[in-house]
C-alpha cells in the first residue's frame, strides 16, 4: 500500500471546527467520501454542518446527527450524506437500507463512526480522526486516501499555516 498524505489542523473552538469542515466540503472531489472518529462529544457533527455550508446546502437546512435516521440526504452544489452509524451493529443492516448505493453516487459522504462500515471499501475517502485537546479545542488529523485530493491537502495545508 503506497504511504498515505498526513496533515494534523488544531481547532480551539466550535465555529473554527465549522470553518475547517466548510473548506473539506467545499474542495472534496465529488464521489468520495470523509470519515469522521473520535469519541462522542469530539465534533464529528459540527465538522459535518461545516462540511454541509462548503457543499452550498441552503442555510435552512438543519444539519443534525442522524444517530436513528442512519443517513440524511441535503441538497447543495453536489449532493451531501450524512451519516451517523452508532447504532449500527452489524455492516449487513447497511446494505439493507441501500446505504452502499447512495455514497456510491457523485455527492460528497462524511461518515460518523466509520468502524462500524465493516471491511465495506473505500476508494477515495478523507479518514479525520478528532481528539479532544481542551474544552473546545480539537486535534484533526488527516489521512488522504485514493485520488483527487491534493487540492484540499494543499488547501488545508495553508490553512494549517494561517494562511
Amino acid at each position: 500500500m503506497p504511504p498515505r498524505d498526513t496533515l494534523s489542523i488544531d481547532t480551539h473552538a466550535p465555529d473554527e471546527t465549522r470553518r475547517l469542515g466548510a473548506r473539506v466540503g467545499a474542495l472534496a472531489p465529488p464521489g468520495s467520501v470523509v470519515t469522521l472518529s473520535g469519541e462522542m462529544g469530539a465534533g464529528k457533527t459540527r465538522f459535518a454542518q461545516g462540511m454541509a455550508l462548503g457543499l452550498g446546502v441552503p442555510k435552512d437546512c438543519y444539519i443534525t446527527s442522524p444517530t436513528y435516521a442512519i443517513i440524511n440526504e441535503y441538497p447543495g452544489d453536489r449532493p451531501f450524506f450524512h451519516s451517523d452509524l452508532y447504532r449500527v451493529s452489524d455492516p449487513f443492516e447497511l446494505e439493507l437500507i441501500g446505504f452502499y448505493e447512495k455514497i456510491e453516487k457523485n455527492g460528497v459522504t462524511a461518515v460518523e463512526w466509520p468502524e462500524r462500515l465493516g471491511d465495506f471499501p473505500l476508494a477515495c475517502h478523507l479518514d479525520a480522526r478528532i481528539k479532544i485537546t481542551g474544552e473546545k479545542s480539537r486535534r484533526f488529523i488527516f489521512f488522504f486516501n485514493g485520488q483527487g485530493w491534493k487540492n484540499l491537502l494543499q488547501s488545508l495545508t495553508q490553512y494549517a499555516k494561517g494562511v
